[in-house]
């Protein structure tokens, strides 16, 4: 199946742009799973990394924020808005 696009790059009007990865397909993250007992052995060799008096201290972190990035997620970030002052929505009517 080609694709059409004009000089410029830009899919061509009508034609149909691909649609990604096929439903199904096992990837890289797939391969890995199903060879490390579903990532269980990946987690092992982490933990005694950690556990190592050898492994470097800042490795150890990276490690341990990855780990927990990916496990539990990334903490919610919230921002503090000072001297706000609402200003209300005007609709505005435009002629076609």
């Amino acid at each position: 199946m080609s694709v059409k696009r004009n000089n410029k790059g830009q899919f061509v009007k009508g034609s149909k742009p691909l649609g990604g990865r096929p439903r199904g397909s096992k990837g890289i993250a797939a391969y890995i799973k199903d060879n490390t007992n579903n990532l269980k052995e990946l987690i092992d060799m982490a933990l005694d990394l950690l556990r190592n008096e050898r492994t470097v201290t800042k490795d150890k972190i990276t490690l341990l924020n990855m780990l927990l990035d990916r496990s539990i997620g990334r903490p919610i970030q919230h921002q503090q808005l000072e001297n706000v002052t609402p200003v209300p929505i005007q609709f505005v009517e435009i002629d076609k």
